[in-house]
C-alpha cells in the first residue's frame, strides 16, 4: 500500500467490511418489512447521540477548564469558538442545503404505503407525522446542543468535534454507525427499485440482485473517495433535493399548464410553476457553489479552514 497512510488503509478496510458483511445482506432482502428492526436500531442510535450532545453541553466538559477542553488542542481539533466571526449568511444557506436532505424521504412514501398494515389515508398520515415529528426533535436536539457547545467551529459531522478520548463520544459514533446501517438498506432499496423501474420497467429478481451488487460497489467507491461527510451532504441537499422539491415538480406543473392554456386556473399554475422553477434553480446553484467554497476554499468566504 505504498504511499497510503495507515489510517486510510484502516478506513478502507472498515468500509469494505461493513458493506460486505452488513449492508449488502440487508440490501438483498426481498421486502422492506424485513428491514423494520433495522429502522428501530437506527432510531435508538440517534436517540443516544441526542442525549449525549445535551449531556456534554450541560456538564461543561468542552467549556474552558472542562475535562476535554485541553484534549482538543492537544490533538489539533478545532476549539469551541463564540462571538469571533459574527453571523454569516453563507453559512445559513449551506445549513439549508444540508437540511434539504429531508426531502429524500419523498421517495420512501410509496413503499411505506404498500408496507403499512391496514393502511388508510388517516393512518398513513399519522405515521408520517409521528415519523417526521420525532426525527425533527432528535436532529434538532443534536444540532442545537452541538452548536451551543462548539459555536463557530462546529463541523459538518458534529461528532468530529468531540475528543477521541471521550468514551461517551465513542459510543455516540457507534450509535451513528447503527443509525446509518439501519436506514441505509431502506433508502438503498427504494433508490435501486426506482432506477430499475425508470430504465427497464418490471425486472426479474435476478436482475434486481445484480443491480444491488453494482450499485453497492458504486456506493462503496464513492465512500472511499469522499471523506468529508459535511461537503457530501451539503452538495446532495443542494442538487438532488432542490430538484426533487422544486425543479421537477415545477416542470411537471408547467407541462400540464401548457396543455390546458385556455383555462385561467392553468395559467395561474403556469406562473406558480415558473416561480418554483426559478426558485429551485437559484437554490441549487447557490447551495452548490457555497457548499464547495465553505468546505474546499473557506478563505474565499472569510472563514477559517
Amino acid at each position: 500500500h505504498g504511499g497510503v497512510p495507515p489510517i486510510q488503509q484502516l478506513r478502507s478496510l472498515c468500509l469494505g467490511s461493513l458493506a460486505l458483511c452488513v449492508l449488502l445482506p440487508l440490501a438483498l432482502q426481498r421486502s422492506l418489512t424485513a428491514l423494520g428492526p433495522c429502522s428501530i436500531v437506527g432510531v435508538a442510535g440517534i436517540v443516544y447521540v441526542a442525549v449525549f450532545a445535551a449531556y456534554r453541553y450541560f456538564d461543561g466538559s468542552y467549556a474552558p477548564g472542562g475535562t476535554f477542553y485541553g484534549d482538543l488542542k492537544a490533538v489539533h481539533k478545532p476549539m469551541p469558538s463564540f462571538d469571533q466571526y459574527g453571523m454569516k449568511w453563507t453559512g445559513c444557506l449551506v445549513f439549508l442545503s444540508i437540511a434539504c436532505m429531508a426531502m429524500f424521504a419523498h421517495a420512501v412514501a410509496p413503499e411505506l404505503w404498500r408496507g403499512l398494515e391496514n393502511v388508510t389515508p388517516r393512518r398513513y398520515g399519522l405515521h408520517c407525522a409521528l415519523g417526521f415529528g420525532v426525527s425533527f426533535l432528535l436532529i434538532g436536539a443534536v444540532t442545537v446542543f452541538g452548536f451551543i457547545t462548539f459555536g463557530g467551529t462546529t463541523q459538518g459531522l458534529i461528532l468530529n468535534n468531540y475528543s477521541t478520548s471521550d468514551a461517551l463520544a465513542t459510543i455516540a459514533r457507534g450509535g451513528v454507525l447503527l443509525s446509518l446501517s439501519g436506514s441505509f438498506p431502506i433508502v438503498f432499496s427504494i433508490t435501486r427499485n426506482s432506477i430499475l423501474e425508470w430504465v427497464w420497467g418490471k425486472v426479474s429478481q435476478r436482475a434486481t440482485d445484480i443491480a444491488t451488487l453494482v450499485l453497492m460497489a458504486v456506493v462503496v467507491l464513492v465512500a472511499l473517495l469522499c471523506d468529508n461527510l459535511g461537503l457530501f451532504v451539503a452538495l446532495a441537499g443542494a442538487v438532488f433535493c432542490n430538484s426533487i422539491a422544486y425543479i421537477i415538480p415545477a416542470l411537471l406543473m408547467i407541462n400540464h399548464a401548457k396543455k390546458n392554456e385556455a383555462e385561467c386556473t392553468n395559467r395561474l399554475e403556469l406562473s406558480v410553476g415558473c416561480f418554483y422553477l426559478v426558485f429551485g434553480t437559484v437554490g441549487l446553484l447557490l447551495g452548490t457553489v457555497l457548499s464547495l467554497l465553505t468546505y474546499l476554499w473557506p478563505a474565499v468566504l472569510g472563514l477559517s479552514k
